[in-house]
């Protein structure tokens, strides 16, 4: 019901007066398709991992768990319902920006796109914190919603704030992949995304073989710290790049300019 409600809000708004550019038929480009394929299969891609990526902690989970298997399995249900909370409002932040950074890439306004950049990643950061103390505080609230269980209880309240120890960095790396997808670099953001995704995997697969199951938890962590520390390095060294070096060409093209208004001044004089 909410996924139809939510696609006739959007489709009746397109068709609708109210935007600046309508909904029209024909004159298709398959260049510019493609584009957009390309522009949305980050996305996709990353829904479609994080799919994936439960599959193996709950494989993982019942592999190493033994006859608590299940046990581990409901407390990772429980934690990762709450890591939906976090990361879903956080992804609504950095996505919201991606037209603001493209708009200004069009009309070459790159001095907007960092500022753009360092007031999500404020936000990101601001709101990250918040969660982070609300999972060390009211994570027993929201574990009691699920269970009554003492047990499940007492280990899904610890899973969750295992599983939340990262959560300040994933700003970063949800900020910058969303911001290189805005400048149309999608085999960067594609990498990043799937950099963590791997870290993950491997980090629930090999855990647990050295530190036994309940080290799986600390997969999440792991992986939120090592992606945000590889987005910034690629940020530092080629977003911000970009951003100089096309801010130092406008420069001298501004000079160049005046210049040249000044030599047609003399001459006209």
């Amino acid at each position: 019901i909410s996924q139809f409600a939510s696609c006739a809000f959007v489709v009746g708004f397109l068709f609708s007066k109210r935007p600046q550019v309508r909904i029209s038929f024909g004159g298709y480009s398959i260049k510019k398709i493609g584009k957009l394929f390309l522009l949305g299969f980050p996305p996709f891609a990353i829904i479609a991992l994080d799919s994936v990526l439960i599959i193996v902690l709950n494989a993982t989970l019942q592999r190493y768990g033994g006859v608590e298997g299940d046990l581990y399995v409901s407390c990772a249900t429980i934690a990762q319902s709450f890591l939906f909370l976090v990361t879903g409002p956080l992804a609504g932040l950095t996505g919201g920006t991606q037209a603001i950074i493209s708009f200004n890439l069009g009309a070459q306004n790159f001095d907007r796109i960092k500022k753009s950049e360092k007031v999500i990643l404020l936000f990101g950061v601001v709101f990250m914190i918040f969660m982070m103390v609300i999972a060390n505080v009211l994570c027993g609230v929201f574990a009691r919603m699920f269970t009554s269980d003492t047990i499940l209880l007492e280990k899904s309240i610890w899973a969750i704030r295992i599983m939340t120890l990262g959560i300040i960095p994933l700003a970063f790396q949800y900020t910058f992949v969303d911001g290189f997808t805005a400048l149309g670099k999608v085999g960067i953001s594609l990498f990043l995304s799937m950099f963590r995704k791997a870290i993950y995997i491997t980090s629930a697969l090999v855990l647990p073989i050295y530190f036994g199951v309940e080290s799986i938890f600390y997969a999440e962590a792991i992986s939120d710290v090592l992606g945000a520390i590889m987005s910034s390095i690629f940020f530092s060294t080629i977003f911000l790049s970009f951003i100089r070096k096309n801010l130092k060409k406008q420069k001298m093209m501004a000079e160049l300019s005046k210049g040249v208004d000044i030599t047609i001044e003399k001459h006209t004089i």
